[in-house]
């Protein structure tokens, strides 16, 4: 039969489950083909020519008011051709949005259409519309891969699965005796969480990332209020003494990692450099931002002198109600033998403050006379 139309301007590919695939050579050998396989009445499903596709691109910024025959006018004056032009609606409010779709006549201009920035005295742009991801079902025979316009298969219904079209179906209200024609399940055919539809959809746009959580780096837990009021009294470490501070908010890369450097950071690396004096830090992040454009960082840090690496420490105090995380600085006991009565200095350093000195190193001193005092701190 295809030998007698189309004279060999055609293949046939052999499919599963019986069926043939015909591809033709030429446009009036798929003509010649559809009206015989047509008039024959045999069941079968075919594609719209690509000559005969629409040029679909998407028209924004222009006001949803807009007439759409204003601007099938004003396309037509820049040698395009529309076929049909709609306003696009939110798929929650129905609120027109200053979105149009426009199907053009197939033309060798029709890439021509991105260049125009300006219609109807409105700057606009126009682009091609975002590919679908979801395989078509035929709201005809309700298998996947084509679409009811250009089906000529036998009816299917969505909901019981018999030989009669969806909107000939006796059930006219809802029930839940309801059969799917693809797999045989208690639900409709058009049913997205169908098994053969996830098959489908997975052979066809397979997922090449896997999932991954997405975390808020800046994201604070939530602090814990204490609404009961207690007084405690500070009696002085027994084997090492703990001194609280905050420290200045000064990031010095070389040093404690940080991810930024900054000049002020440079001036205080090159001025604890100059005195011979070492830095210490927990090496994690104490500011915590609530901007999620920002990174947490590491704010607070120990310039000491005179002191071993080996007879200090420093550690966080996690503050569940602050952005802001204090660090403690811990020295030995045999530190403060040596010490004995000579008061305490505590450097406090203040990044707006500082000043790079050779003989003072920050901008306030606090000065303990007793230990007691560092209870304070």
């Amino acid at each position: 039969m295809l030998e007698s139309v189309a004279s060999g301007d055609y293949e046939i590919k052999i499919l599963q489950g019986e069926r043939v695939k015909i591809q033709t050579k030429s446009p009036e050998s798929y003509s010649t083909i559809y009206k015989e396989l047509k008039n024959r009445s045999t069941e079968f499903f075919t594609y719209q020519p690509k000559q005969e596709r629409s040029f679909r691109v998407v028209l924004k910024r222009i006001h949803p008011s807009t007439s759409t025959d204003d601007i099938k006018q004003a396309l037509e004056d820049l040698h395009h051709k529309p076929n049909n032009i709609w306003n696009v609606k939110n798929t929650k409010t129905r609120k027109p949005l200053p979105i149009f779709f426009i199907d053009l006549q197939p033309n060798p201009n029709n890439k021509h259409v991105y260049s125009i920035k300006s219609l109807l005295n409105c700057r606009v742009e126009i682009e091609p519309p975002k590919p679908k991801r979801e395989i078509p079902q035929c709201s005809n025979c309700q298998q996947y891969g084509h679409t009811q316009k250009f089906c000529h298969r036998q009816s299917r219904c969505v909901k019981c699965a018999e030989s009669h079209h969806t909107k000939n179906c006796p059930r006219k209200e809802r029930s839940d005796k309801v059969k799917c024609i693809l797999c045989e399940g208690n639900h409709p055919a058009n049913y997205k969480g169908c098994i053969v539809y996830k098959e489908l959809q997975n052979i066809k746009y397979p997922n090449t990332q896997p999932n991954k959580q997405k975390l808020k780096r800046t994201e604070k837990p939530e602090a814990i209020v204490n609404q009961t009021q207690t007084k405690a009294e500070f009696t002085g470490p027994k084997s090492h003494m703990q001194i609280l501070w905050k420290a200045t908010r000064q990031r010095i890369q070389p040093t404690l990692n940080n991810r930024l450097t900054l000049p002020r950071g440079r001036e205080l690396l090159k001025s604890a450099q100059s005195g011979h004096m070492n830095i210490i830090s927990t090496g994690q992040p104490t500011y915590w931002p609530t901007d999620k454009d920002k990174i947490p960082d590491i704010v607070d840090f120990c310039i000491f002198k005179g002191i071993a690496n080996t007879n200090i420490s420093c550690s966080s105090c996690w503050d569940l109600s602050s952005d802001h995380s204090p660090i403690l600085v811990e020295i030995t006991a045999e530190i403060r033998k040596l010490l004995g009565d000579v008061p305490y200095i505590i450097n406090v350093l203040t990044g707006p403050y500082f000043v790079p000195s050779p003989t003072r190193h920050s901008a306030y001193l606090l000065l303990f006379k007793q230990r007691r005092h560092c209870g304070c701190c």
